[in-house]
């Protein structure tokens, strides 16, 4: 079987020849068109709720794969008690084992113009700096003093939007 094999081969290696290479352009023809994807197959139908909801968070929000938003959309956020829950859950998240970062209303940095000192040979120059302060360094204890730090935080227009908006 092998011996007649091998000589199919030997006798018509030249039409062999012609059709592997019209096969290898086709197939390099087509690779061209080959795309990757990187979504899920879907087993939810497009109406359901969660995933409704789902695609209005990502909109809204984003989508990162490594990167964890928890957002909430609500007023209580300006009241001490709900306040003082965030902001520990904020303490707790930032003190878990594999959390990098935290970002969060409770502990947003203020940036602040500054002058810091430069002595060159017997000058005395002053650089512009930015320093930066945390906004909510401690709890507010009272709500007075909660509702002027977030008076504060209405002026930080870098964060309107991003970490708050005035609709809510």
């Amino acid at each position: 079987m092998w011996d007649r094999f091998a000589n199919f081969i030997l006798r018509h290696r030249a039409v062999l020849v012609i059709v592997l290479a019209v096969l290898t352009v086709f197939m390099g023809f087509n690779a061209r068109k080959a795309q990757l994807t990187y979504d899920y197959p879907k087993f939810i139908p497009d109406n359901d709720s969660d995933y409704v909801a789902y695609k209005n968070f990502k909109k809204t929000f984003g989508d990162d794969g490594s990167v964890v938003v928890i957002g909430v959309e609500t007023n209580k956020i300006t009241q001490l008690a709900f306040f003082k829950e965030w902001f520990e859950l904020t303490e707790d998240l930032k003190n878990d084992n594999g959390v990098e970062r935290v970002l969060s209303i409770t502990n947003i940095p203020e940036l602040i113009k500054g002058e810091k000192p430069v002595i060159f040979e017997e000058d005395t120059f002053f650089q512009e700096v930015f320093e930066q302060r945390q906004v909510f360094s401690r709890i507010p204890e009272t709500q007075e003093e909660l509702d002027s730090l977030f008076l504060k935080v209405k002026t930080l227009k870098f964060y309107e939007g991003l970490m708050f908006s005035d609709s809510s």
